[in-house]
């Protein structure tokens, strides 16, 4: 060991040192070596992630003009049900000639009852 004050080095009478936990030590020196390398490398995705969750906080802390708690207690107005919803969704996929047809109301048993292409 070296004396901070003379320069000179220090016998250090009574040091045993097991070989067991140095190799410990230097276990623990490179295993978190790696993991904050690790961490440094996710820097710019954590940003990104930190955007994306402040972008949808706005969207869900955003005042909405339905109260659907009132509505719930308001009996005299009309509820739609599965029942009296009527048309189709439609999705194209004009690159790849995919086309699926959702119809509301038809019920299909297999996804490639709804796809043609």
């Amino acid at each position: 060991m070296v004396d901070p004050t003379t320069g000179a080095s220090v016998e250090i009478p009574e040091c045993t040192v097991n070989p067991e936990d140095v190799f410990t030590a230097l276990f623990a020196i490179f295993f978190g070596a790696n993991h904050a390398g690790l961490a440094m490398s996710l820097g710019p995705d954590i940003g990104k992630a930190q955007q994306a969750a402040s972008k949808i906080f706005r969207i869900v802390e955003h005042p909405s003009q339905i109260n659907a708690i009132e509505m719930d207690k308001d009996r005299s107005k009309k509820r739609l049900g599965p029942r009296s919803v009527l048309g189709k969704i439609e999705f194209k996929d004009e690159k790849n000639g995919i086309r699926a047809e959702i119809k509301i109301g038809e019920e299909k048993g297999k996804p490639k009852d709804y796809f043609k292409g």
